[in-house]
């Protein structure tokens, strides 16, 4: 599926007399106007703005009454209909393309507003350019502050690189622009077949690709070791396979020595592994964490957002099919591997995922 976009003029986010929230408003209006099953009535309803854009619907009223004031909305056309329009007077004859991802993304205006600046010709070829947080500050009207933390958060969003020479940290910046989807879906396939590359940890490693697609991005420690969570008994450190402090959330994926005597675990070290499980249930529960519990049976996309729902904040998943697909195909190769007992050649699964997306 190629990206959808909708072209818009600089004008519009280099407008003074707007603020990013109004912009933003405009922006999905216009790319709204693409999807024809809409009636008029629909495509400008502040309830369904207020859910493609994530602001609420008093704001998206208020955009609407700034947007009429500055000339870029008409509430009543000749037909008695609003409609978006181009605010002729400021001659926008530069235009950059929105990515309908980032416009629906819920991240802030400002980040946006950003991103479609950073296309201008004043910074930008062929979507790679270069940058200081003042001048960019200078010629959005926003602070540094604002600007710097909208760069930051676009790339932790894989929406754009950014990197500086390491011989001069005075020097500008280079970025490049990208659609976070495609950025995030090919890194996340290559990591997850460098790692099925590996011996053992294969369920672990689909598992953990799943949780991190699934739940919106925090800080995610992989096989971490908290210092409160303690074996009583022992007084060692007991581990987690993944956890999210920000959603005091938990998640471990067991396989079946966790359950039964395998050619690997003895029917004693299944046991004392259970007792451990318990322990650390336990101690997550005191401290009000979340635990989830992934076994093979559960690797399946639509499973895992199912044992996740109203856990944490989860992704919309309509930009990541091409990765759905790919992790529920690895998901199934790991069943199919493990109901058969078809792991002894240490061998990972023949993909047809191996390449790098190219497009949405």
């Amino acid at each position: 599926m190629g990206v959808i976009r909708v072209s818009i003029p600089v004008a519009h986010l280099l407008d003074r007399r707007l603020t990013e929230g109004n912009k933003l408003v405009w922006m999905v209006m216009r790319l709204d106007r693409l999807d024809k099953s809409l009636s008029v009535d629909d495509l400008y309803s502040s309830a369904r703005l207020a859910k493609r854009t994530g602001l609420t619907q008093r704001s998206i009223q208020k955009s609407m009454h700034r947007l009429e004031e500055t000339s870029w909305f008409v509430r009543y056309g000749r037909d008695g209909k609003p409609y978006t329009r181009i605010n002729r007077p400021l001659h926008p004859d530069s235009w950059v393309s929105m990515p309908a991802e980032l416009l629906t993304s819920k991240l802030m205006p400002s980040n946006i507003v950003i991103y479609g600046l950073l296309q201008d010709e004043y910074y930008c070829r062929n979507m790679k350019g270069m940058l200081t947080y003042r001048s960019l500050a200078d010629y959005s009207g926003m602070s540094v502050k604002t600007v710097r933390l909208a760069i930051n958060t676009l790339k932790e969003h894989y929406w754009l690189k950014i990197w500086q020479e390491k011989d001069n940290q005075i020097a500008p910046y280079h970025y490049e622009l990208g659609i976070a989807s495609i950025s995030y879906t090919k890194k996340q396939i290559d990591v997850t077949n460098m790692r099925l590359s590996r011996e053992g940890g294969h369920g672990e490693a689909i598992a953990m690709a799943m949780v991190q697609l699934v739940i919106q991005p925090s800080e995610c420690l992989a096989n971490c070791r908290p210092d409160w969570l303690v074996n009583p008994e022992t007084n060692e450190l007991m581990e987690l396979d993944i956890w999210f402090p920000a959603y005091k959330l938990a998640v471990e994926f067991n396989g079946p020595q966790h359950y039964q005597a395998t050619p690997f675990a003895s029917a004693e070290e299944v046991a004392r592994q259970q007792k451990r499980d318990a322990l650390k249930a336990r101690i997550l529960r005191k401290k009000g964490i979340n635990l989830v519990v992934l076994t093979a049976e559960d690797l399946a996309v639509d499973v895992v957002v199912k044992k996740l729902q109203g856990l944490a904040p989860l992704r919309d998943l309509y930009w990541y099919r091409q990765l759905v697909e790919y992790l529920n195909y690895v998901g199934s190769c790991y069943r199919d591997r493990r109901y058969h007992e078809l792991y002894e050649n240490r061998e990972p699964a023949a993909s047809p995922f191996d390449n790098s997306p190219s497009g949405q």
